[in-house]
């Protein structure tokens, strides 16, 4: 269905603009968007499937341990799970293989995460709004290395 929008125009005129109305997540392709949104949501729910193994076998090891575990996902996450989980992933997200990702490739991967919380109603801008500067500083650090890197190249 669509939902039909007023637009001001004019002084005099109001133009109707029809937008088609937000589609389920689980209906959507990303076939077409330059970002591709799965790749990001894959790497995110890997990441918090490891991260959260690891705190069980913290927490069995340790039973009086405080441990926060995280949401796999991206849209049931609170604004403080959301930057908390996402500090983390900078720092911590790896391969099916083990291995790092590039710096350049974290930061993709944060922006279709960015990409999809926006597409699915969520407002908030990892990049830019100050609840989210532990993320931020996270991810500077992580470009910091790449740029340090990549001058020796």
């Amino acid at each position: 269905s669509e939902a039909v929008q007023p637009r001001k125009v004019a002084r005099e005129t109001t133009e109707y603009v029809t937008q088609a109305l937000p589609v389920p997540p689980e209906a959507r392709s990303d076939a077409d968007w330059c970002l591709k949104y799965t790749f990001g949501l894959r790497a995110w729910k890997m990441f918090v499937n490891q991260t959260n193994a690891a705190l069980k076998k913290q927490l069995a090891a340790r039973p009086d341990s405080k441990v926060i575990f995280l949401k796999s996902e991206l849209l049931e996450c609170t604004l403080p799970e959301l930057c908390y989980g996402l500090s983390k992933f900078v720092s911590e997200v790896k391969k099916t293989d083990g291995s790092r990702y590039s710096p350049d490739l974290v930061y993709y991967l944060c922006l279709v995460i960015q990409a999809y919380l926006f597409e699915n109603g969520r407002t908030e801008n990892i990049f830019s709004d100050i609840l989210f500067s532990p993320f931020t500083d996270a991810l500077d650090e992580l470009m910091r290395s790449f740029s340090s890197a990549s001058m020796l190249d």
